[in-house]
């Protein structure tokens, strides 16, 4: 059960069949709950994590499938809380690296790092979301977009 006066974020890694859900706490950042989902799953898990939890703000990362899971929590959930489809950005890779990260030695690490091509880390990379923009890095990416476009006008 969660403990009284903290807030959370729900964060979604979305794919074509399957998506990465993260819970995470905004004060330390802590992975509460981690899950990879089939998209047919995924409404009513977020519909339990949101009565669980009560997070602050649903994030979507913006590759495949973000549009669909988008459009279907919106209708669900009507605005409570409130949904942000946000930049992800080589998270699959990070995802990856932190996968093995996570090795108590060298030897582990070694096998963390083989076995991390064929482990699904689509729950991991939705952590990496929701850090991502609660470290503020999503900011960022958008102002070096934006940079960019700039930049490619005057050509």
């Amino acid at each position: 059960m969660v403990r009284y006066g903290e807030e959370f974020i729900l964060s979604i890694d979305p794919g074509t069949f399957k998506c990465g859900i993260a819970v995470v706490n905004i004060r330390n950042h802590e992975m509460v709950f981690r899950k990879i989902v089939h998209v047919s799953e995924l409404l009513g898990i977020v519909e339990v994590l949101v009565e669980e939890f009560m997070p602050k703000v649903i994030l979507i990362g913006d590759g495949t499938g973000h549009k669909f899971i988008r459009d279907l929590l919106t209708r669900k959930l009507r605005g409570k809380p409130h949904l942000k489809v946000v930049p992800e950005r080589n998270t699959t890779m990070r995802a990856r690296q932190l996968f093995v990260s996570e090795a108590r030695n060298p030897l582990e690490g070694l096998i963390k790092f083989l076995k991390s091509f064929f482990v699904e880390v689509d729950d991991l990379a939705a952590y990496i979301i929701a850090l991502d923009y609660l470290m503020g890095n999503l900011d960022r990416h958008d102002e070096r977009r934006r940079e960019r476009k700039e930049n490619n006008k005057g050509k």
